[in-house]
Parts: C-alpha cells; sequence; structure tokens
C-alpha cells in the first residue's frame, strides 16, 4: 500500500526529504508482524497445521524473483516489483511454510514501451531496464553507503535526505494509487521532512532517539549531515 504526504517542498534543500517507505515504524514489523499475514497463516488450513514462519526482507531471500512468480507484480525498469492494482507503493510480507499450496499464475510484465523511471533518475543509476546501479542509486548512497557522496553525484541528490523515490513517482502505475489508512504506514513527526538545522543541533544519542524504530536511523546524526549539506551545497551553489 502507498503513503499520502501534503508536505510543500523545502526551500534551499535545507529541509530535506525521507523516502515514503521511510516515514513509519520498520517495514519488516509492519509486514512480518502484521495482522494481515496473521490472518493469512490462520485462514489457510494447510498453512496453519504445518510448520510456518513469517518474515520480511530482512532476510536473505531473492526478494524480487518471489513476488513476480507468486503472481503479486513484475520487475520493472526500475527494478521495484509493480503490482496492477497497487503500483509499487507496498512492502512484501512472506510466509515460509512446508504446506504444499496451489501456486498462482507469475506475473506478466505491463510496463510496455514506458521508461519514464530511466528518464526521470536524478544520477541516470538505471543502466539497463531491470538493471540499477547501486553505486549512483540516491537510495543506497543516503543509506548504505559509509563513506564520502562523490562530488558529481552530490550535486543530484536534491533535497533527498534519505532514499528516493524519484523512478516511483513518475511511474503511471502509482498514478491514481489511493492512500493507505493502516495507521502503522502513518508518517512520524519530522520524519517526512528532515532539518538540516536542528539535526546540527542535536547530539548522536538525541538523533538516535528522535528516529527510534525508523529505519532513518540507520544512516546515523553523520549520514544525515553529510547528505544535507550536499543538498546545501547545490542549493547555494
Amino acid at each position: 500500500q502507498r503513503f499520502e504526504s501534503t508536505t510543500p517542498g523545502a526551500a534551499m534543500a535545507l529541509v530535506g526529504q525521507a523516502s515514503i517507505h521511510r516515514w513509519h515504524v520498520p517495514q519488516w514489523f509492519c509486514a512480518a508482524g502484521s495482522g494481515a499475514i496473521r490472518a493469512v497463516v490462520k485462514i489457510t488450513p494447510s498453512t496453519n497445521q504445518e510448520p510456518s514462519r513469517r518474515l520480511m526482507t530482512q532476510l536473505f531471500l531473492p526478494i524480487q524473483p518471489i513476488p513476480a512468480r507468486a503472481g503479486i507484480g513484475w520487475i520493472g525498469k526500475n527494478s521495484c516489483v509493480i503490482n496492477r492494482r497497487l503500483g509499487s507503493w507496498f512492502v512484501l510480507g512472506v510466509i515460509l511454510t512446508t504446506a504444499r499450496i496451489a501456486p498462482d499464475p507469475a506475473a506478466q510484465n505491463h510496463c510496455g514501451t514506458c521508461h519514464r523511471c530511466i528518464d526521470a533518475c536524478p544520477t541516470k543509476a538505471i543502466a539497463a531496464p531491470g538493471v540499477v546501479d547501486s553505486n549512483r542509486c540516491i537510495s543506497y548512497l543516503t543509506i548504505e553507503n559509509k563513506g564520502e557522496i562523490p562530488p558529481e553525484l552530490a550535486e543530484k541528490l536534491g533535497d533527498w535526505a534519505f532514499g528516493c523515490d524519484t523512478c516511483q513517482e513518475v511511474c503511471p502505475w502509482n498514478r491514481d494509487v489511493a492512500a493507505t489508512t493502516d495507521p502503522d504506514f502513518q508518517p512520524r513527526s519530522g520524519h517526512v521532512r528532515i532539518d538540516l538545522a536542528r539535526i546540527e543541533k542535536m547530539s548522536d544519542d538525541s538523533c538516535k532517539a528522535l528516529f527510534e524504530g525508523s529505519p532513518i536511523r540507520r544512516a546515523g546524526r553523520d549520514g544525515l549531515l553529510r547528505n544535507l549539506r550536499a543538498g546545501t551545497k547545490k542549493s547555494t551553489s
């Protein structure tokens, strides 16, 4: 399910935005522990009687091929899983079980000739349809990357402080998807727009406390400052 923001854009990139999937409680908590997945286990007799385990993408599973083969969606040119009804604004939960369950038909690709995500990527990280160069991807650069961001890429960050949604925002399949009302997926205060001046005044501990229970905590104070300052340099150059 997707999430909707009515927050206006930030001026001069002194306030950075976080990717939608990072606004709320961690996605693996929402999906693996959600009532929806627990309900599936209960109402599926074969699953209910066999050993099973609910989990999310924190374990090493080939998470992209699985939903495509299960009929949930196809792998888009931006490498996201796309569903005809939900677009790509959803998280994936998995049930591992020894039960024998009839498979659903594999999903067909419906991207067609569209290449909006490829054209829109600020750093041109989509090297080919379905292939993303992580070393150029803003999500990688602002989250997983622990070093400095190369200057030629830093100037393209815009106001992204943690993650990036650009390739999903331009996808036609995301155009008319309704916003979720699930309380677990609602934005937390201070997690949608991240203020540079506020983070600069914080200690490491207070920054960790602000983002406790959020994926944003992974970047740490130093990582957020690096990302926000990269955007500031671009806006004042």
